[in-house]
């Protein structure tokens, strides 16, 4: 789904677009809302209340930030708010007070599925190394190895892996993502 031309058609008045992103994220934003007030119900109505507001704010949206971010950023203030009239305090759940922690979950999540995407379209031999190094925690003396190649070369595929990974989530996400 290419979100920045969704949005494009939305900030033109573009129902369709609104649908369609709604299609793509409205299960992801139901069960995340659900986990968070535990009442179906209250759920279905948050979610619907998600996509009225990225309606009413499409205009505010910038392209540099994840579309992602800002919808559950608008699904969590929705719970916030929902919570707090219902309970007419100002003291939220535990596991609401922490929205900065939940984000940061979300934000790692995000950054580790780009760096497993970024990984699959290495050139093998330097996928293998890193693989090898970053994944499975090996030495680069044991690298070497089981590739039968010097420690430097696998310092150097390392490195230029790690770098074409770097590279590769920068030109897909810009700053946003700078690791």
């Amino acid at each position: 789904m290419d979100t920045v031309q969704l949005m494009e058609r939305m900030k033109k008045g573009d129902m369709a677009a609104l649908g369609e992103l709604a299609e793509f994220y409205q299960q992801q934003l139901y069960y995340y809302i659900l986990r968070m007030i535990r009442d179906r119900d209250t759920a279905e109505d948050l979610t619907q209340e998600v996509f009225l507001k990225v309606w009413r704010y499409r205009r505010h949206y910038k392209e540099s930030g994840k579309l992602n971010a800002w919808l559950y950023r608008i699904a969590h203030n929705l719970v916030r708010n929902y919570v707090k009239k219902r309970n007419k305090s100002t003291t939220l759940p535990d596991h609401l007070a922490h929205y900065d922690e939940v984000q940061e979950d979300i934000e790692y999540e995000e950054k580790l599925q780009a760096v497993r995407e970024a990984l699959e379209t290495l050139p093998e031999l330097f996928k293998e190394a890193v693989v090898y190094r970053d994944v499975e925690g090996k030495s680069y003396q044991d690298i070497a190895a089981l590739l039968d190649i010097s420690e430097g070369t696998v310092k150097s595929r390392i490195s230029r892996g790690r770098e074409m990974i770097r590279d590769k989530i920068k030109k897909e996400w810009g700053e946003l993502y700078d690791m």
